[in-house]
């Protein structure tokens, strides 16, 4: 039940249907895969409107996330899939010009937390790297004066973690 709120919540919220092509995008859809979403954004930078495609098997167990880049005969070529990004806590994508977040929320043991991780484009590598992690968490259990125990918040950057593409990210960062 969880899944499906979640899906759906991330089609209501995050898909734009004004930028809703007739692209096909069977092509890039395995055996045995459907497609749970899709997501338009300009994610190299070019000011094209690129896809990001949320995919999964029939069992739900593997939900590949594939980067789609317009070319300029306006076709989409795939550049980029991850099989570990997403899991149980996946919330929603967002993004800006050249860089997009994937977010999560996790619950329990005590506390609410929000993941963010961030991977911006390199025209450079022609790639998109792991820029920002961030884990904000809140306690769930309130004060007499109406806040909450405690509140953290744990920020990693390329300078803990290296150079990670979106490929080979695997969520042990």
């Amino acid at each position: 039940m969880t899944r499906l709120f979640t899906y759906s919540f991330f089609t209501l919220v995050f898909f734009n249907p004004k930028q809703v092509t007739t692209d096909s995008l069977n092509q890039f859809i395995p055996k045995g895969f459907h497609i749970v979403t899709e997501y338009s954004a300009d994610i190299n930078a070019d000011k094209l409107q690129d896809k990001i495609v949320l995919l999964a098997d029939t069992s739900e167990s593997i939900r590949p996330l594939l980067i789609l880049i317009r070319q300029q005969d306006k076709s989409l070529k795939q550049v980029a899939r991850n099989d570990k990004i997403i899991d149980e806590q996946f919330q929603s994508i967002t993004s800006e010009s050249g860089a997009f977040t994937v977010e999560y929320f996790y619950h329990g043991g005590g506390e609410h937390c929000k993941k963010t991780i961030i991977f911006k484009y390199s025209k450079k590598d022609n790639d998109w790297f792991l820029d920002k992690q961030e884990m904000y968490c809140t306690s769930d259990t309130p004060t007499n004066s109406g806040g909450y125990d405690s509140t953290t918040t744990t920020t990693k950057t390329t300078k803990d973690f290296g150079k990670i593409s979106f490929k080979n990210y695997n969520g042990t960062e």
